[in-house]
């Protein structure tokens, strides 16, 4: 029997072996690979020990937590429950929920699509659990966004991505599905940085993380400026859509998505059968199904 050295994550307190790249379990990424020789970096080291060149993604507030012992936002000892099984639980709410609104309602008056791109989104709150829900990294102002497929329907803020690899890590899944009745404020630029919607916590993100902290999005928009225009007339469109949906709040519309849904998987395990019924889920949206045509999600 081999016996491979390990430490604990500072988040959770999980056993990391010397060999991974992320914690298994709260899945915060450890180590990334230099931009100069490829050699994996862990995050708590300011220059790469094969080329010496410096680590732009060095963090010095996990560099304090490294030392054997796991840091003050670990998860309590009452949290029986993988992440895994917490975000399968809430897709097959949503699965049900679903079910039931077909039955009762039928297809009339269903959310649809009004615009959509490629771009990175990295999402955040204040909350000392978890701070980087839909991201690489802790610290927000440093964390990576991650590149997919955004979506703005009649109802929701809607992120989907499936990396196969990404910052030499393999199978990145996310999600996100935000209610626009939820957002007390944006900002719109050009950049990841000048673009931010703050929503309140709601829905399954209420449930998750008691204490209704917000949930703060930043996001690009398309670099494809020969279909959907230059940043500023992509915000200018996205605002417009947005006091659109603001003013037709009363009209009778309903969704086939489960609000507050934020979700963040590295790896297939456990993640396939979920991400299959989320996508048979966004199909139900008017517009969406040529849209996940195009997309490689797997």
């Amino acid at each position: 029997m081999v016996n491979r050295k390990h430490e604990l994550c500072p988040r959770c307190g999980f056993r990391v072996h010397e060999d991974e790249i992320a914690c298994t379990r709260c899945r915060l990424v450890l180590k990334y690979f230099c931009d100069e020789c490829n050699h994996p970096i862990p995050v708590i080291l300011r220059y790469c020990t094969r080329c010496g060149a410096a680590n732009p993604r060095f963090n010095s507030g996990l560099a304090k937590d490294m030392d054997g012992q796991p840091s003050s936002s670990n998860f309590t000892d009452r949290e029986t429950k993988t992440m895994e099984e917490e975000f399968e639980e809430e897709c097959e709410s949503v699965a049900r929920e679903i079910e039931e609104l077909k039955e009762s309602l039928g297809c009339a008056g269903m959310e649809e699509v009004l615009m959509h791109w490629k771009g990175e989104v990295l999402i955040h709150s204040s909350n000392n659990r978890e701070a980087i829900h839909v991201g690489l990294g802790t610290n927000p102002t440093i964390a990576r966004a991650i590149p997919g497929l955004i979506i703005l329907t009649s109802l929701n803020f809607v992120f989907i991505s499936h990396l196969h690899e990404f910052e030499g890590i393999t199978d990145i899944f996310a999600l996100a599905v935000l209610d626009i009745g939820n957002l007390s404020e944006y900002t719109l630029g050009v950049s990841l940085e000048g673009n931010r919607l703050i929503f309140t916590s709601h829905g399954i993100f209420l449930e998750r993380f008691q204490g209704g902290n917000p949930i703060t999005v930043n996001f690009t928009w398309s670099t494809a400026t020969n279909i959907d225009g230059s940043p500023e007339l992509q915000a200018r469109l996205f605002r417009s859509h947005l006091e659109a949906i603001d003013k037709e709040r009363e009209e009778s519309i309903q969704s086939f998505l489960q609000p507050g849904l934020v979700g963040f998987h590295i790896g297939k395990q456990g993640i396939i059968g979920i991400w299959e019924k989320f996508l048979n889920q966004l199909e139900n949206l008017q517009g969406a199904r040529e849209i996940l045509d195009e997309m490689d999600m797997f």
